[in-house]
């Protein structure tokens, strides 16, 4: 069994489900999903609406519990409180404070996981390319500029995990590639 600090060895699943099933009354969201995904990779949950992709992101990242079978991420039954400083998560829905500047929503989540020195604040502005609206507060960007800065929020603590729940939505061709 595995903790929030357990180093995974190179064979270990990074993210593993077994007979994971949650449901809700007599709705099957996630029935009996078996999983293993090693570290490394990039993995994406391709299905129709209402099949279960956000709910079973929100039980790996350990925002609800199952109904029955286990998920395991970097070796941890989750839900676990002490592995969420190694996940990084971006929901659906922008995940960030209007009235706060770009450069203030991701100081307060890098805060939120414990600092950085700024350096990899302002590593993540530049990646997500806004730098140049670091003062702009998020409620004047655009719907593709918020989701930038959702998707920079949930990078600048440098998890070892990232799950994206729709992360191209609103993002232009150009950035989806990058």
């Amino acid at each position: 069994m595995g903790t929030a600090g357990t180093v995974m060895g190179r064979g270990d699943p990074a993210i593993e489900t077994r007979a994971l099933r949650k449901t809700f009354g007599p709705i099957h969201a996630v029935d009996g999903v078996d999983l293993s995904l090693t570290a490394g990779r990039i993995y994406g949950l391709i299905g129709p609406n209402g099949s279960g992709k956000t709910t079973l992101i929100r039980l790996l990242v350990g925002l609800a519990r199952a109904t029955s079978g286990e998920a395991r991420v970097l070796g941890t039954i989750m839900p676990s409180r002490p592995l969420l400083e190694r996940i990084g998560y971006m929901p659906q829905a922008d995940g960030i404070y209007p009235e706060l500047s770009v450069w203030e929503n991701i100081r307060f989540f890098a805060d939120l996981y414990g600092g950085t020195d700024g350096s990899r604040a302002r590593e993540v502005l530049r990646l997500v390319e806004l730098d140049e609206r670091r003062s702009t507060p998020a409620l004047k960007l655009s719907g593709g500029m918020r989701r930038r800065l959702s998707l920079a929020c949930s990078l600048v603590h440098d998890p070892a995990v990232l799950f994206l729940d729709e992360p191209t939505v609103g993002i232009d061709p150009a950035l989806r590639v990058q």
